[in-house]
């Protein structure tokens, strides 16, 4: 059973690092905003307290509206596919709207992760993009009730 938490930026860093920016310095796995006082990273948790998956939620604007953008989402590779992603994404949302509620929130997804957020109600909002050099992304949001 894994645990939805809080989650520090010395926690999610060696996962981020990890599953999105592999084979790069270490330093590519840091934002600008991870240290902004808004800012709040989750994690699930295993049994012995290793980080499973993780993701930041920043406040930032989407088209003038007020939003949350969700960025580093990463889950260890050996839970990929099973559905731990979208209980975090599911769970950081939940606890993001309890303290300031937000009308959107989106996100800047790689191309192979589209489908995973349109199976959670995600809907992709631009062109296709690069982000040098990750590769191919949209733009993707979703409507918050």
């Amino acid at each position: 059973m894994l645990k939805f938490r809080l989650a520090t930026l010395d926690e999610v860093i060696p996962l981020r690092h990890e599953i999105l920016r592999k084979g790069r310095p270490v330093e590519t796995a840091f934002f600008p905003e991870d240290k902004e006082s808004e800012t709040r990273h989750f994690g699930l948790f295993d049994e012995s307290g290793v980080i499973a998956c993780c993701l930041t939620i920043i406040p930032k604007n989407y088209k003038e509206n007020d939003a949350w953008q969700l960025r580093g989402m990463a889950t260890r590779a050996d839970l990929q596919g099973n559905g731990v992603g979208s209980q975090l994404v599911e769970k950081a949302i939940d606890f993001m709207q309890e303290v300031q509620s937000k009308s959107i929130i989106w996100c800047n997804a790689r191309e192979a992760a589209c489908r995973f957020y349109e199976k959670l109600g995600w809907k992709i909002d631009s062109e296709k993009f690069d982000i040098d050099p990750i590769g191919p992304h949209y733009k993707m949001l979703k409507v918050l009730e």
